[in-house]
Parts: C-alpha cells; sequence; structure tokens
C-alpha cells in the first residue's frame, strides 16, 4: 500500500484548497477516500455498513489550522485506524463494554494509531509531518478534550516514546 507523499501530490492539493477554500475535493490516501465535510474534531474516519467502505472526513478549517505537514500526520494517523481496524473495533466495543472501559479502549487506539502513524511517516523520511503532529496534538487535544479523553500529554509522550523505538 503506497503512502502519502507517493501517492498524493500534497502540495498541489493544499494549496487548492489554501487558495480557493475547496470543501469537497475527493483525494486517497491509505485506498480510503478523504472529504472535506464539517465535523467536531479536526477529522475522523467513519464506516460506512452499506457500502462497506471508509471514508475520512476532515473539517474544512483544518488544513489552515495545521497546515500541510500536520495534514499528513493526520491522514496518517485516521489511515492507520483504517489499516489496524480500529474503526470496527471500537464501533463494536461500544454496543459491549460499559463507557470507562471504552474510553480506555479509545486511548489505546488513538495511541496504537499515532505509533503507526509515525512508523509510516518515518519510512517516508517524513518528519516533518511527524513534529507538526506533535506541535498540533499539544494544542488541539487541550482545547477539544477537557474531560481528557485521551490527554495531550500521554499522546505526545507516546509519539516520542515511538518515534525513538523505531529510530533505535
Amino acid at each position: 500500500m503506497g503512502y502519502l507523499k507517493e501517492e498524493i501530490l500534497f502540495r498541489d492539493i493544499f494549496s487548492i484548497i489554501f487558495l480557493y477554500g475547496v470543501m469537497s475535493v475527493f483525494v486517497y490516501a491509505c485506498d480510503v477516500p478523504i472529504e472535506f465535510d464539517e465535523v467536531r474534531l479536526t477529522g475522523k474516519t467513519v464506516f460506512d455498513p452499506g457500502t462497506q467502505e471508509y471514508k475520512i472526513i476532515i473539517d474544512p478549517d483544518t488544513p489552515a489550522l495545521i497546515g500541510e505537514d500536520g495534514m499528513r500526520f493526520l491522514i496518517a494517523h485516521e489511515c492507520a485506524h483504517v489499516e489496524l481496524g480500529h474503526i470496527l473495533e471500537i464501533d463494536k466495543a461500544s454496543k459491549l463494554m460499559p463507557r470507562l472501559e471504552l474510553n480506555k479502549k479509545i486511548n489505546q487506539v488513538e495511541f496504537e494509531a499515532d505509533c503507526h502513524a509515525v512508523k509510516k511517516l518515518l519510512e517516508n523520511e517524513d518528519e516533518e509531518a511527524i513534529n507538526a503532529g506533535l506541535e498540533f496534538i499539544s494544542f488541539a487535544e487541550s482545547a477539544i478534550t477537557p474531560t481528557g479523553r485521551h490527554s495531550s500529554y500521554w499522546r505526545v509522550f507516546n509519539i516520542k516514546n515511538c518515534m525513538a523505538k523505531i529510530k533505535e
């Protein structure tokens, strides 16, 4: 499966978005369509049981907020959820687990997706994307998860730890 820089000309796509405000651009990464639509978070991955397909949805304001490098991290993170089977796993768990256990499971899959994204981005020699991801997670998590669904501190710690282990 190709990944990011080789598969998508991000500079061209995001230049179009930044310059013209295109909000329904359809591009692909990790064989999953990406579309721009309003979501509460920077981005999310969904599974449509009717079509049996995944889709990454990114808020139209996100590219301007996190930049091109941050977008590569975000997309790598969302692709990781698909590649690791997290979306269906969390959907199933949400029907079976008490809320506290579900929150722990969500934290676990977020950490796994971050680490998987780091691995893929390092394979593509894209530390700029990882550093941008660290920056926007530090800012965004504290702003959008006041109840601590997963704290920015632990996600940043996890990403740095994964990066160090992979580089060994």
